[in-house]
């Protein structure tokens, strides 16, 4: 019985040890792809910012109260 314990514990070690490498190179990947979404989604923002900052949201709010103010007449 003391050596079906011991295969069961080795065999535990290295699916351990094998998951672990694993693990490893997976949460390098996943650091990976969140740092470029972090980038892309900061370059998005960039953009919007510059977008909104340049006058293109009045000109865009202006733009629908005009064509409000056509359907209803006013």
């Amino acid at each position: 019985m003391h050596d079906a314990t011991e295969n069961t514990t080795e065999n535990t070690t290295e699916n351990a040890t094998e998951n672990a490498t694993a693990l490893n190179g997976e949460e390098g990947s996943l650091v990976t792809e969140y740092g470029l979404l972090a980038v892309v989604a900061a370059t998005v923002c960039g953009v919007i910012i510059q977008w909104a900052s340049g006058g293109a949201l009045v000109t865009l709010f202006n733009a629908l109260l005009r064509q409000a103010r056509a359907l209803v007449g006013a």
